[in-house]
């Protein structure tokens, strides 16, 4: 974290000093400034900010709240610099907590089923902060393009203008954009190694068994406790349930969706990694 950012905000305000507040306040400035990156808010990716924080799970407490606030006020009365949070983004330490600012970054940019070149460009930039290779935006949208030619995809992505964007018609289509644009950021990440400390690679041509990685490079294993769609009662979609080992399975390929009963007669179709609070787990 750079001393200088550290002070100008300790001076500011005080009272925030926990990891996790200045965490909070970080991830609010962040959402600001993207949600205005174009010059404007759009109210679709304001609606979407709580729901995708709520998500994210980084702001629990009284105090984080607070924070969070302290940080949209500043960006909003212009008290701080970009530059400045940019340089606090390093108090986020753990993969898992990179891991869920990107994402809940990624939600929101794409909340209105596009992701403009400019939203992408800050997320970029976060992700370098973060030690995190993400595909620049021209592959991205080259690969989302490659991913989608399934037709059980049922969908397309197009690059027109500087703005990644759904082609064709349906809502389930346009909300997953968020959902699809993040795993392929996530999963494809680079975390910097560990020192050079790599076993030697097998023989392939002498393997009996598929790797673990060959596995779970086709398939997503969750375990009893995980809240996906997938591991959900309400869920019907193409899944397997091992009860006894307390597992649930899906193909990764085409990020699965399927359809959700929890909504009285209506039937709505979701992704498998999706979650919501009506989650009742099958296993």
């Amino acid at each position: 974290m750079d001393i200088k950012s550290a002070k100008g905000l300790a001076n500011r305000h005080p009272e925030i000093r926990s990891r996790k507040e200045v965490m909070s306040y970080v991830l609010a400035a962040l959402n600001y400034f993207l949600a205005k990156v174009d010059g404007s808010i759009d109210d679709t990716e304001k609606s979407a900010i709580v729901p995708a924080v709520d998500r994210s799970g980084l702001v629990t407490t009284r105090a984080e709240v607070d924070s969070y606030r302290k940080g949209t006020r500043d960006v909003a009365q212009k008290a701080v610099k970009l530059s400045e949070v940019m340089n606090l983004v390093s108090v986020f330490e753990t993969s898992e907590e990179k891991v869920k600012l990107l994402k809940c970054l990624i939600h929101i940019a794409s909340a209105d089923g596009t992701l403009d070149k400019a939203e992408y460009s800050l997320i970029y930039d976060v992700a370098q902060s973060l030690t995190i290779t993400i595909p620049k935006f021209d592959e991205l949208a080259e690969k989302l393009n490659i991913a989608t030619s399934n037709a059980a995809r049922k969908r397309k992505f197009e690059v027109a203008g500087g703005v990644l964007k759904t082609v064709g018609k349906g809502v389930a289509a346009t909300a997953a954009l968020g959902i699809s644009i993040a795993g392929l950021l996530i999963k494809e990440s680079v975390m910097p190694s560990q020192g050079n400390n790599r076993q030697p690679a097998r023989n392939s041509a002498t393997s009996k068994k598929p790797t673990q990685t060959a596995i779970r490079a086709k398939q997503r294993v969750m375990r009893k406790g995980n809240v996906n769609c997938a591991c959900c009662q309400y869920w019907h979609g193409d899944r397997k349930v091992e009860v006894s080992k307390k597992l649930v399975s899906v193909d990764l390929q085409g990020h699965p969706k399927g359809i959700c009963t929890v909504s009285g007669g209506s039937k709505v179709v979701v992704l498998a990694i999706h979650t919501c609070r009506k989650f009742v787990s099958v296993i």
